[in-house]
């Protein structure tokens, strides 16, 4: 009789083992896909992001791009994270956090110091742009920025906006700010809102700035073809 219930109780073990086995790794393999899922779905949403912000803040494009990829290596991922590399290949640096699509910027002589401005007429002034570790901070206005220029030893930087109110500063690389006060100036001819579009702030009562440089891709903030490319 002992005998036989051993060896029930063995065949009854032997049975139900390889069945928890079983459910146990059914358990597993299903959390493993619905990780997966969750990661490709992830990363193609990372992808889509990517694309999105290249165009207003290409920096944080490249870093989503690089985390779409990482989190699963979907098609999508691997697309967006292609076309960043096309996007910047010849860049040796991207400056991001302009406030919408760059609409004009201006750098000193050594492009080291930046001031540019977006479409919605804001303001960002870049330090350390080709030398060193980049710091930026927005610059206090009144209204939308439309022209800026920075002195070419990078200290003063100034602002005129489409009401015509203009401003300069002096640019401090130790200071926290960057910038020290806004001064005001008065309106400059032929600008504010019933002003001549084709005549612009810029351009009155001096040359242009040899050293205003050119636009890169959208949302990239190019100091010059002296520099700014390999």
């Amino acid at each position: 009789m002992r005998l036989a219930r051993l060896l029930t109780a063995l065949t009854a073990v032997s049975l139900v083992v390889p069945l928890v086995l079983v459910a146990l790794s059914l358990l597993y393999a299903t959390r493993e896909e619905s990780r997966e899922r969750a990661a490709e779905a992830a990363s193609r949403a990372l992808a889509v992001a990517a694309e999105d912000d290249a165009r207003t803040e290409p920096a944080l494009g490249v870093l989503e791009a690089l985390a779409a990829h990482r989190t699963a290596s979907t098609p999508e991922a691997r697309n967006a994270l292609l076309r960043q590399y096309l996007r910047y290949r010849d860049y040796d640096r991207v400056l991001s956090g302009v406030l919408g699509t760059v609409r004009e910027f201006t750098t000193s002589a050594n492009a080291d110091v930046v001031l540019a401005t977006s479409q919605l007429g804001r303001a960002v002034l870049y330090v350390g742009a080709t030398s060193g570790r980049v710091r930026s901070a927005r610059v206090p206005s009144t209204g939308q920025v439309l022209d800026v220029v920075v002195s070419t030893d990078g200290k003063r930087g100034a602002y005129v906006q489409a009401d015509g109110k203009a401003a300069w500063f002096d640019v401090d690389t130790d200071a926290a700010g960057l910038l020290g006060p806004v001064h005001r100036l008065p309106a400059a001819p032929g600008s504010g809102v019933s002003r001549d579009p084709s005549v612009r702030p810029r351009d009155v009562g001096r040359r242009p700035c040899p050293r205003r440089a050119r636009p890169g891709p959208p949302g990239v903030v190019e100091p010059g073809p002296w520099h700014a490319r390999r």
